[in-house]
């Protein structure tokens, strides 16, 4: 009883995940062999994220394995084959691969029923002539090209903000 759509449901299927250096997402519902995707990437390596830490030397999978459902791989440029993983390497994959994963559902429309998705992101910034904090509100899905749609809220007078919160009650009887 209400005005949900069954399809707008998230769904349990299984997939191996794969996230490209660039942040793109790859997902397989099926097995594939490492050595496919090594022939689409050939100055590239895939590996486990499983299996990676700070500060250690990322190993790569044999390209006669299969990635396994349900598990999330990298694939990432030859050269960081010699050096260990270092922090910032490791936190830059980390945000790539969460952003991947969010956007992975496709983005933009729900569904049939035409419901946009959108996932507010709120960001307090300060200006830098006063203390005065405005919202930025980055709504929308990931565009070709990269990016948000951004808007910012407040007004554009530069007045004071007003901080009071405004709270009603149900009364139960």
């Amino acid at each position: 009883m209400g005005n949900t759509c069954s399809s707008c449901e998230p769904t349990s299927v299984v997939t191996a995940n794969l996230i490209y250096e660039d942040g793109k997402l790859e997902e397989f519902s099926y097995s594939i062999r490492v050595s496919q995707i090594l022939q689409r990437n050939p100055t590239c390596f895939v590996c486990k994220a499983d299996d990676m830490d700070f500060d250690e030397y990322v190993s790569a999978i044999n390209q006669n394995e299969y990635l396994q459902l349900g598990h999330l791989y990298f694939v990432l440029p030859s050269s960081w084959l010699n050096n260990p993983l270092r922090t910032e390497q490791m936190a830059a994959l980390a945000v790539k691969a969460s952003l991947a994963l969010k956007m992975g559902n496709g983005g933009g429309d729900c569904c049939w029923c035409g419901i946009k998705r959108l996932d507010p992101v709120i960001e307090w910034t300060s200006k830098s002539t006063s203390d005065e904090t405005n919202p930025t509100v980055a709504t929308g899905t990931h565009h070709e090209g990269g990016g948000f749609v951004v808007k910012r809220r407040g007004r554009a007078g530069g007045g004071e903000r007003k901080s009071t919160t405004k709270l009603s009650a149900i009364l139960e009887e």
